[in-house]
């Protein structure tokens, strides 16, 4: 019916905390072996757990890393198939000229520059997520721009290190077209001190 877990309801009503920590591990596996192993802390905050609009708005934080991750992730495609084949993404018609242009794309770190600079200002945002009396559009205006602004500088220093010739400043150009904003924001933020 929406809303915590059960468990997690339970936990908030007996330990009102202001914030505990949970670990999550996770791992990926292909016959028997393990091809991926991570684990991460992260902080729980009842006072997100108790409130339907704070969730919701985590998740649209979320949603939003998400689609910006997206767009990164175009970018990087398409400078990536503007420097190999002198086209866009799109316009390439071989299978193996795409599969050529993604692994371009993911060997350049981008989006991996992206989520790991992400995940401090990612728990500074959540913190004041949770002590938040009343703006909450304007914390979320503040994530989906720090997002975009990492999106960007994570496709500046990964392919810009790829080169300086003229080819490879114009495939950064077309690319750079892609990383957009996942959301407006600038209307929130007009007259707000950076």
């Amino acid at each position: 019916t929406g809303g915590a877990p059960r468990t997690v309801q339970w936990v908030s009503a007996h330990l009102p905390e202001a914030r505990w920590w949970t670990d999550v591990f996770g791992m990926s596996t292909d016959q028997s072996k393990i091809e991926k192993w991570r684990h991460l802390r992260m902080p729980i905050y009842p006072s997100i757990l108790g409130s339907d609009v704070r969730q919701h708005s985590l998740q649209e934080a979320l949603e939003h890393a998400e689609r910006q991750a997206g767009s990164l992730r175009r970018a990087a495609r398409e400078y990536a198939a503007y420097l190999q084949y002198n086209c866009g993404y799109d316009d390439l018609d071989l299978d193996n000229e795409r599969r050529d242009a993604r692994d371009l794309a993911r060997s350049s770190g981008a989006l991996q520059r992206y989520w790991s600079r992400l995940e401090d200002p990612f728990f500074g945002w959540i913190e004041d997520l949770a002590a938040a009396e009343d703006d909450i559009d304007l914390l979320q205006a503040k994530w989906t721009k720090k997002a975009y602004v990492t999106a960007n500088r994570a496709y500046e220093k990964a392919l810009g290190t790829l080169g300086e010739t003229a080819k490879h400043m114009r495939a950064r150009a077309e690319g750079k077209d892609y990383v957009r904003p996942a959301a407006s924001f600038t209307d929130v933020l007009e007259g707000q001190p950076e």
